[in-house]
């Protein structure tokens, strides 16, 4: 199927430079945050923890201060935290080690009252290892959700194009315009070249043109069952060729196709002439409807 391969020439760079742009965003942001920022972040909850720690005089309960740092452990910027009171160590983050022997890159230190002190010590390191762990799961979370999207896209594309093929091939089969002589005026390419194609296969004699003043031309220089044009065309539109060939003819069938089969247009191209009004792109089963209703049978 040649439009599987567009679509997914489409699809899969569209995607990838959407993740690529979130991936971006992402660590940009990441990239932003300086130790600066996290002494400020971790300050603010330090102060909490001292103030509690005041509070609730921990200084003598070391097992409610050790439950007090708790909350630092949710902070990967955090390296250790130390709480002395009486030149006692009192409690420490991460429980058993402290600040001893520890590498980081700034420290809050609290005085908390006489020989009372409060330190906690912060690291852009971890921070940064934390950022990129966190951009490495959303690149595999992004290409799983690629894959999943890019498999149902796929599945509901199948089935779609699927479906209107095999209605388009059911209807071909059952017209039969062998021998009608159509002339075909239309400036969009594509619309043009599927029209003539779904026509030919009915076994329809199909005139091609590219605007009403060549199909005004040929019509005049040949002999033709049925007239389909576009309304909206350069040089000569669907009115000026419905009217100049009602001025010549005022028997051949004239259908005209348009994106909208109600509103003024169409009663303007009626009132000129035209035989019936049809939507684009042509639906074969409406054109074979409309055919038998006008009468009009192939020249076979």
């Amino acid at each position: 199927m040649k439009l599987y391969p567009k679509f997914l020439g489409v699809m899969v760079p569209c995607f990838a430079l959407m993740a690529s742009i979130g991936l971006w965003v992402e660590r940009d942001f990441a990239s932003d945050i300086e130790t600066q920022d996290l002494a400020q972040r971790v300050g603010s909850l330090a102060g909490k923890i001292a103030t509690s720690m005041n509070r609730h005089d921990a200084a003598n309960q070391p097992q409610l201060a050790q439950d007090l740092l708790a909350p630092l452990g949710h902070e990967p910027s955090v390296v250790c935290a130390e709480y002395q009171a009486s030149g006692q160590l009192v409690a420490r983050y991460p429980q058993g080690l402290g600040c001893r022997n520890a590498v980081f890159d700034d420290s809050i230190d609290l005085a908390l009252g006489p020989e009372t002190f409060f330190r906690v010590a912060l690291t852009e390191d971890n921070w940064q290892a934390l950022v990129h762990a966190q951009l490495r799961n959303s690149m595999i979370s992004q290409a799983a959700a690629f894959v999943v999207a890019l498999i149902a896209a796929s599945i509901g594309f199948q089935i779609l194009v699927s479906r209107r093929l095999a209605r388009l091939n059911q209807a071909i089969r059952r017209a039969d315009l062998t021998g009608l002589r159509v002339l075909l005026a239309e400036d969009d390419l594509l619309i043009r070249t599927l029209t003539h194609q779904t026509l030919g296969r009915a076994g329809a004699q199909v005139e091609v043109a590219e605007n009403g003043t060549v199909a005004l031309e040929k019509f005049g220089h040949g002999q033709f069952d049925l007239v389909l044009t576009d309304i909206m065309m350069p040089e000569l539109d669907g009115f000026g060729l419905t009217c100049a060939i009602r001025q010549q003819d005022k028997r051949t069938p004239i259908i005209a196709l348009t994106a909208a089969v109600l509103g003024e247009e169409t009663d303007r191209i009626q009132n000129l002439g035209a035989t019936a009004v049809l939507s684009k792109p042509i639906d074969l089963n409406r054109l074979m409807e409309t055919l038998q209703e006008l009468g009009i049978r192939s020249a076979a």
